[in-house]
């Protein structure tokens, strides 16, 4: 049998049989030397978020300055990550604001949830009417050969005061109608009337027709009154119904009012998988700045959103409900109270249902990583840095072996410093946390991070940096992904591996060959879904 066929049948047989022995877990992951560059443009790329929907598609979503404004931008994945869409545009390319900072979530009824900030100015208010006309009578019978007259009376609305032109549209034949005066001013909130007369000619057919009075002040909206016309051969009484008002057009002058132009909270949702999306919605709405959203539907189906608002007077954390999908939202909440500044939220919640909030503060003069636990009332604040560096901007999220995953950045108090990225674990459902981790050790910036697990059992991060292998040292969004194959953690996806999940294949726990590693799926047994995440990382770093 030649070489080449033993080497194939080994590798059938050890993807068909597999995985490993111990009962403690992995305390390490082995990350992937490769880190790419997910943008290329010659701006700033900022602020990113990664996740991934219920039909394998992995986001990525972004701030992206264009023509001096942010604006936001997404690429996906539907082959994890093997390739990439065209990057697409979230909000308007060229829009009033800067929108950044975007968050995103799936419902579990398919719905994917964006949420971000913006500083764009804010809806006008409604309209404010003008005036409003009526007429009186507003149903006229007239014989042939004979004339009579309505009432017109325009009401100044809001102290509304210019000229209001009337003219009279839809005569019948032979019937001529005059308005007098054409032209009115009424005093403010005071009317003004002009007389319509209706003249029907000897020759007029008689029946039923509809007179249109319309009036409208210069660069404003026309408003209008029907008057119901009746022609009649023999001689009869006119007669009239109640007086018809119409305020239904309305002026778009401004108001005095002072126009803030505020960070405010949006979102917007896409039914179909991102072919099409709603509407921004405007989530918050005071004089201050709300930034930093953070979105999760938690597991009783309430959409959650966490943010910063500067509306305490300091800088505090705010969350938001929906039980209805947003129909209606909860008031918002406070969620810290101390007076120093705490920012940048993110929230996400574990398996035992509790939920996590980590957020930065200058509680001790530089900034820290803090979080907060919500079970049936909400924890106590708590401190999960400690150095003298600038830690801020964290990332939480559980990985499927229960891990809980903190990533943020960290920058020295010297001069020319460069922030990189940290992260530290806790397997314990947060009772204890490992010491901290430094993830990127680029001598450029390193800064936003964000992570997810796909459902392939890879957890990627991205980040916004400034490395400088690019024509300027703008900013770009850059990712790289763990090796859930590397269960040695050598760096490398190798035979070694491969024959460690052939030693454990079909163990659960508590055989004498069970080997919690080799469980990626962390489904408590070692088959063939864990032997071709090894297959499919094979000769990976």
């Amino acid at each position: 049998m030649h070489n080449k066929t033993i080497r194939t049948l080994m590798i059938i047989f050890l993807f068909t049989i597999a995985v490993a022995t111990s009962m403690t877990p992995s305390t390490m992951v082995s990350w992937s030397v490769h880190v790419t560059r997910m943008t290329d443009f010659p701006y700033v790329d900022t602020h990113p978020f990664i996740t991934q929907t219920n039909d394998a598609k992995i986001w990525v979503i972004w701030a992206q300055e264009t023509f001096e404004n942010l604006a936001l931008t997404y690429k996906t994945s539907s082959d994890l990550g093997a390739t990439w869409s065209d990057e697409m545009n979230l909000t308007k390319i060229i829009a009033e604001g800067q929108n950044s900072c975007p968050s995103m979530t799936q419902t579990e009824d398919g719905t994917i949830w964006v949420v971000w900030q913006s500083d764009r100015p804010p809806p006008p208010p409604p309209p404010l009417p003008d005036f409003s006309i009526n007429a009186s009578p507003q149903s006229l019978i007239i014989p042939k050969n004979s004339s009579d007259t309505s009432n017109i009376t325009i009401t100044s609305l809001n102290d509304f005061n210019k000229p209001v032109d009337l003219m009279v549209s839809n005569e019948p034949t032979n019937v001529t109608t005059t308005l007098d005066p054409p032209q009115v001013t009424p005093p403010p909130n005071g009317t003004a009337n002009s007389t319509l007369t209706v003249t029907v000619g000897t020759t007029a057919l008689p029946g039923n027709y509809t007179l249109t009075v319309f009036a409208r002040a210069q660069s404003g909206p026309t408003h209008l009154v029907n008057i119901a016309l009746e022609i009649t051969e023999a001689t009869t009484a006119a007669s009239y119904s109640d007086t018809f008002s119409d305020t239904s057009s309305f002026t778009t002058e401004e108001t005095d009012a002072e126009i803030t132009y505020d960070y405010e909270i949006y979102y917007k949702t896409s039914s179909d998988y991102g072919a099409t999306w709603s509407n921004d919605t405007q989530l918050t709405d005071n004089a201050l700045d709300d930034v930093a959203p953070s979105i999760i539907q938690l597991t009783n189906g309430t959409i959650l959103v966490v943010w910063q608002s500067d509306s305490p007077g300091n800088t505090d954390i705010f969350c938001q409900t929906s039980s209805d999908g947003g129909t209606s939202w909860s008031n918002a909440t406070p969620l810290t109270t101390d007076s120093n500044s705490d920012r940048h939220p993110s929230v996400t919640q574990t398996n035992d249902e509790r939920i996590w909030v980590a957020w930065h503060s200058n509680r001790f003069g530089d900034y820290e990583v803090f979080s907060k636990v919500y079970s049936s009332s909400w924890s106590d604040d708590v401190r999960r840095t400690s150095s003298t560096n600038h830690d801020t901007g964290p990332s939480i999220l559980q990985t499927l072996d229960g891990t809980i995953w903190l990533f943020w950045s960290s920058l020295e108090p010297v001069v020319n410093a460069t922030s990189d990225l940290y992260y530290k674990v806790s397997f314990d459902n947060g009772a204890t946390w490992s010491e901290r981790v430094q993830f990127t050790t680029d001598p450029y910036d390193d800064s936003w991070p964000s992570v997810t697990q796909t459902n392939d059992t890879k957890i990627w991060v991205v980040w916004a940096s400034n490395r400088a292998d690019q024509p300027y040292p703008n900013w770009e969004i850059w990712c790289t992904t763990s090796l859930p194959g590397d269960l040695n953690d050598d760096g490398v996806v190798d035979i070694n591996d491969l024959t460690r999940v052939k030693d454990a294949y079909g163990a659960i726990p508590g055989d004498p060959r069970w080997d919690a590693t080799t469980d990626i799926t962390k489904d408590d047994i070692i088959d063939i879904y864990d032997l071709a995440i090894v297959g499919r990382d094979y000769g990976a770093t």
